[in-house]
């Protein structure tokens, strides 16, 4: 919404490919087909994980049973030479161009000065969020995402962050993302509406709900 730009045009990048962080690719995946019309198909195609090896990829033969679904063929331009984890996360994001960043990885601080200054030359408004707990497995700090996008970052964590005071005096206070904001409102209603079972579209009403409270 703040960026204007619809989910079926932009490109998400996953730091950590565990089942949680596939997990809310899949919602993201069933955001998408809902706004979109598209298939499941189409719409993991925007979708990106990286794990400890780098890029997920049909390539590799080593993959979770729970990665594969997002294991695309390998574009042009990446390469599967060993390289330390930010030179692999940098050259993802020269060849993906993702829209968000998503860390689920935690491993804190791994959303490096440079990682973050290329998501800023990339996007005007990039998303970055650094969504593993507690804060010191945060990817990155509040202040380190507009820092080093010179303010140009949409940044949310799982972790609270005070608010950021630049140089210049431009004052961001940090989003938090934690489905602690939106379980209460699912539980009460599951019960009031005698629900038996909860499907992906139900967390998507849910998400569409809170984001039109902020």
């Amino acid at each position: 919404r703040i960026t204007g730009t619809p989910l079926s045009q932009q490109t998400f990048l996953f730091q950590g490919a565990g089942e949680a962080g596939v997990g809310i690719a899949e919602l993201i995946v069933e955001a998408i087909k809902m706004e979109a019309g598209v298939s499941t198909e189409e719409a993991r195609r925007q979708i990106w994980l990286m794990d400890s090896q780098g890029l997920v990829h049909e390539g590799r033969n080593d993959l979770a049973h729970h990665k594969l679904p997002f294991a695309h063929p390998i574009p042009p331009g990446m390469t599967s030479d060993s390289k330390d984890g930010e030179s692999k996360i940098l050259e993802a994001l020269t060849v993906l161009s993702p829209h968000a960043l998503i860390g689920v990885s935690a491993q804190g601080g791994c959303f490096s000065e440079a990682v973050l200054q290329k998501m800023g030359a990339l996007h005007e408004q990039p998303v970055i969020l650094a969504l593993s707990n507690p804060t010191h497995k945060a990817e990155c700090t509040a202040q380190e995402a507009y820092e080093h996008t010179d303010g140009k970052a949409i940044f949310a964590s799982g972790s609270p962050f005070d608010p950021v005071t630049l140089p210049d005096g431009r004052r961001f206070v940090p989003g938090q993302g934690n489905n602690a904001y939106v379980f209460p409102g699912i539980g009460l209603a599951a019960l009031a509406s005698g629900a038996k079972h909860l499907k992906d579209s139900d967390m998507y009403v849910a998400a569409t709900c809170l984001a039109s409270l902020v």
